[in-house]
């Protein structure tokens, strides 16, 4: 342990890692796993909390942004991870269908029109790369803007990255996803093979704690806050799991909201001046509280759905929903003066 056992040796002890992590400093693992170990209930929680919220408004301007993602394809994954609505295992998707190009053109123009930070075309996990390409040129062909253009795909080889690059993409989603190899069906290895990828063909990494359960540890978390430093992600933050009726985890419990924000404390205090944006899934004043500045909406296909195709925003969440509760949470955003 790195502090006494009193709530003054604690703030100290906080107060050193925000202020080297402000300054571009790494903590180490055992400093992580202190942070970990506290109760999500406790002071010292609150306290990460608060000065998580300190810190993004330094480090993002105390600005909101919204992710805007839209599943462009609603068909069965032969990955079958258990917590995902699309393994075709679990048989929840009657009907495979595809969006056209036009309206995701459609999609990205109002998006952009509405000051979405980034739009994410999001598929299963061998969609071609090829498609994602000729889309991705579309798009910044004809919706010029202030935004970032991303995807969330499958596994990438480094020439596969540099592909996307070269289309005018600027960033990939992609984790090492917790219970990786093990409810995921796919090897660890092969996640932090794409992660290092898009890393080095100089695309922008984004990468999240997800899909969180009670169940998962400490030690495994700070391994995922590891593997994403060393792989230069420029956005971090938490994903709660929702154990989808109809897939292995439908009788499962979920994350207590105490966990995710101190989980999405934790991911800002980590990442500092490194991890300028920490997103929080579900969109939750509480989170914003405890130190995220983006959010995410979502259409179209969705994997943590059993309704998996949406063609309006999912649990009527959208961009204007989001910006709102940004200011509710005392951010500023960007169609607004300060």
């Amino acid at each position: 342990m790195f502090y006494g056992n009193t709530i003054n040796s604690f703030s100290s002890f906080l107060d050193d890692c925000c202020a080297r992590t402000m300054h571009g400093e790494e903590l180490s693992r055992d400093e992580i796993l202190c942070l970990l170990d506290i109760a999500p209930d406790a002071v010292q929680s609150d306290m990460m909390r608060s000065k998580a919220r300190e810190m993004a408004a330094i480090l993002c301007q105390n600005q909101g942004k919204v992710w805007s993602a839209v599943g462009i394809e609603n068909k069965s994954c032969p990955m079958n991870c258990e917590f995902c609505s699309f393994g075709e295992k679990w048989g929840l998707i009657k009907e495979e269908s595809e969006w056209s190009d036009e309206d995701i053109l459609q999609a990205a123009r109002f998006s952009v029109s509405q000051h979405v930070s980034w739009f994410t075309l999001r598929t299963t996990e061998l969609y071609s790369i090829e498609r994602l390409c000729v889309l991705a040129k579309k798009i910044l062909t004809e919706i010029p803007g202030n935004y970032h253009l991303a995807v969330n795909t499958g596994e990438l080889t480094a020439e596969q990255a540099k592909q996307l690059k070269n289309a005018g993409i600027a960033g990939v989603y992609h984790t090492l996803r917790l219970g990786e190899g093990k409810v995921t069906h796919i090897n660890p290895a092969s996640r932090l093979a794409t992660m290092k990828a898009v890393d080095e063909a100089g695309l922008k990494l984004y990468h999240m704690l997800e899909p969180l359960g009670p169940e998962h540890t400490n030690e495994e978390i700070a391994e995922r806050i590891l593997a994403a430093r060393n792989c230069h992600a420029v956005l971090g933050g938490v994903m709660a799991r929702i154990n989808v009726k109809g897939t292995p985890f439908a009788d499962k419990e979920p994350v207590h909201e105490d966990r995710v924000s101190q989980l999405v404390a934790i991911s800002r205090i980590c990442g500092g001046a490194s991890t300028p944006d920490i997103c929080a899934v579900p969109p939750n004043k509480k989170f914003l509280q405890a130190g995220a500045n983006v959010v995410t909406t979502e259409i179209g296909s969705i994997p943590r759905s059993e309704q998996t195709e949406h063609q309006t925003a999912w649990t009527g969440f959208g961009i204007t929903e989001a910006f709102n509760l940004f200011k509710e949470a005392g951010y500023n955003i960007p169609h607004e003066k300060n």
